[in-house]
């Protein structure tokens, strides 16, 4: 579908070929003021407007109230919608809902609507923790008896174009235009007028994998409201993500009037936009302190040279967080790079990546020098960095309970870069400055950008000083995790409460567990599963039903993944508990779903007569 704005010297779109032409306010210039339709925009608008939106403190939009339909939104304690009702004109007031209820999970990788006329049900479960990230999800829709997998086909920017089923049949196909308008809107039954989806799509999804309320014509992205036939936001971002580009000022304006490039997750901020700023800054910073030791002056210290600083310093800062990206959030291909920079090869190769960009770039500031001082300082940085953090979390740090530290992370990745651009011949500073940056927009930038994570341990039998206890008390508070004992049950109650709280935090949650620590966990996801709180990992090492037993099942579909890794060699332990227990209880067992998860992966060691029950979690966690 091509679609054709006009824009004025500020970035504003004045004239929109499916709505009409816009006037602004005098004292407010990115607030429109009114608009006159054309004919397009009178068609598109007959049912629509007007519509009177009530926001909340944080500036959340809380009451739709449409001329077509309504929706009443409620925030839980991470501001993230909790639900909402939509559908038809009612009023909240006097205690009335819209003809479907929706509720969402704090992380938002839950929903269930209800269909308030027929009392039906749709469960929605996003495999890969959120909406954004999930490229697979767990549905049963309003009449289906039974739940089924489906695979969500998204472009460069996470568009959903197409739902497909387990066997490759296409369910729904979608198709925007560039603003996130639904132009074409098709399933097995034939093609359907997007005017006439609402209520009717599986998933309520689709531009930026953002939600669609389409009896409102409205998206919400979160932050804000986006109206993708006005092609702006209806309340104002809060942030300037870049003082320096005017399109930034715009606080009305989606994705920077660019959404060909770049998409807005949070309705707020580009993550992009703040590398490139801190790039700069950083570039400038240390321009500045540099001249200023230098000559001994800050009267010495040049506009011009400044300018250039914040220049390289800004694409230093985009081509950094670039490479972070593809390593640390890919999606579709790229996924091989994030799961091969968890191995040793892959720390390599991504810090190779930052030394060619850094010594590339450094040659080009120099007139073709400076490539092996650039590239020292980029890899030795990137690789200080994460020996501080540990790689994804499968070794170690050297930061120890420190080692999640934004701080320690920056500034051993400074200090290893310095040192390895000195041992290469160049300037330690020079070094130093290329280690922090990749350090700062490479690993600590993504890992402040991912959301928080509560790791918990549950040990095994004897005591924490035991061999694959104290491994899995190693690896655990080595991410910052804390541990716990369950026996027989009777630290249940304190586990499962701690999870809670820190669930309501909207913090990710993880757990591990070692030997009858296993049948802990399980019991421990089922209690939670039934209070609706999700569980985005579970890892289980060699699970034995010895110590207060129990079925190895997870009866609930709020787990995202479990990961069981188990022997079953008869020479472990002595034979004569043979004797008493005929089965051994201390070979593992493999685990089980009630809801035929994909995502249970058990890994049987069996015949491996290099692994027992005591060592397999520390040959487990190094070989994940």
């Amino acid at each position: 579908m091509i679609s054709s704005n006009g824009y004025d010297e500020k970035g504003r779109i004045l004239n929109n070929d499916q709505t009409g032409t816009t006037t602004f306010k005098n004292d407010k210039i990115y607030q429109a003021a009114s608009q006159q339709l054309n004919v397009a925009g009178i068609e598109n608008f007959s049912n629509d407007i007007p519509q009177i939106i009530t926001y909340n403190e944080n500036n959340e939009p809380v009451y739709i109230d449409g001329q077509k339909g309504d929706a009443f939104f409620s925030y839980g304690l991470t501001e993230m919608r909790q639900s909402v009702t939509y559908g038809g004109n009612f009023n909240p007031e006097q205690g009335q809902q819209g003809k479907f209820t929706k509720y969402y999970s704090e992380d938002g990788s839950y929903e269930i609507t209800i269909d308030n006329t027929t009392g039906q049900e749709k469960h929605i479960l996003y495999l890969e923790r959120s909406p954004y990230e999930s490229e697979i999800v767990f549905v049963k829709n309003y009449s289906d008896t039974a739940a089924k997998y489906l695979f969500l086909h998204k472009d460069y920017i996470g568009i959903i174009l197409a739902i497909t089923d387990a066997a490759g049949t296409a369910v729904e196909q979608r198709h925007f235009d560039a603003w996130g308008n639904l132009s074409l809107y098709a399933t097995a039954n034939g093609i359907t007028m997007p005017s006439t989806v609402a209520g009717s799509m599986l998933i309520d999804r689709g531009y930026t994998s953002h939600e669609h309320f389409a009896e409102l014509s409205i998206i919400h992205m979160n932050g804000r409201l986006y109206d993708p036939l006005q092609r702006r936001f209806l309340n104002a971002d809060e942030n300037i993500q870049d003082p320096n580009n005017t399109q930034c000022y715009n606080k009305y304006g989606y994705a920077m009037n660019n959404p060909l490039l770049y998409n807005d997750p949070s309705g707020e901020i580009i993550p992009l936009v703040i590398a490139v700023i801190i790039g700069a800054a950083v570039g400038v910073a240390s321009y500045a302190i540099g001249s200023y030791f230098t000559y001994g002056s800050w009267e010495k210290v040049g506009l011009s040279g400044a300018l250039k600083a914040a220049f390289w310093g800004a694409v230093s800062g985009a081509v950094t967080f670039g490479i972070g990206e593809c390593f640390t959030t890919g999606t579709g291909v790229l996924k091989a790079a994030t799961a091969f920079s968890k191995t040793f090869g892959g720390v390599l190769v991504k810090a190779a990546a930052h030394g060619i960009s850094q010594g590339t770039l450094a040659m080009m500031q120099n007139n073709g020098a400076g490539f092996l001082s650039g590239a020292s300082g980029g890899f030795f940085g990137n690789l200080g960095a994460t020996a501080w953090g540990g790689a994804g979390g499968k070794w170690g740090g050297i930061g120890g309970k420190y080692a999640s530290s934004t701080v320690g992370t920056i500034a051993f990745g400074s200090l290893s870069g310095g040192v390895g651009a000195e041992l290469s011949g160049g300037n330690f500073w020079k070094g130093s400055v290329t280690g922090g940056i990749v350090a700062g927009l490479n690993d600590a930038m993504h890992h402040m950008s991912k959301p928080k994570s509560t790791i918990v341990g549950i040990y095994g039998a004897g005591f924490e000083d035991e061999a694959g206890n104290l491994d899995l008390k190693n690896f655990i508070e080595g991410q910052g995790g804390k541990m716990f004992t369950s026996s027989f049950g009777g630290g249940d109650n304190e586990i499962t409460a701690y999870l809670k709280a820190e669930f309501l935090k909207g913090n990710d949650l993880k757990i591990y567990a070692h030997s009858r620590g296993t049948a802990a966990a399980v019991r421990i996801a089922n209690k939670l599963g039934a209070m609706h709180i999700n569980v985005s990992q579970i890892t289980l090492y060699d699970p034995i039903g010895f110590y207060g037993g129990g079925s190895f099942n997870f009866d609930f579909p709020n787990v995202m993944k479990v990961t069981n890794q188990y022997q079953r060699n008869p020479s472990d332990w002595s034979n004569i508990l043979s004797i008493s227990y005929p089965s051994n209880p201390f070979q593992g067992s493999p685990v089980s779903g009630s809801f035929q998860w994909p995502v249970i992966r058990n890994v049987n060691y069996t015949g491996n007569s290099a692994i027992n029950h005591n060592n397999i979690t520390d040959y487990a966690i190094k070989r994940p």
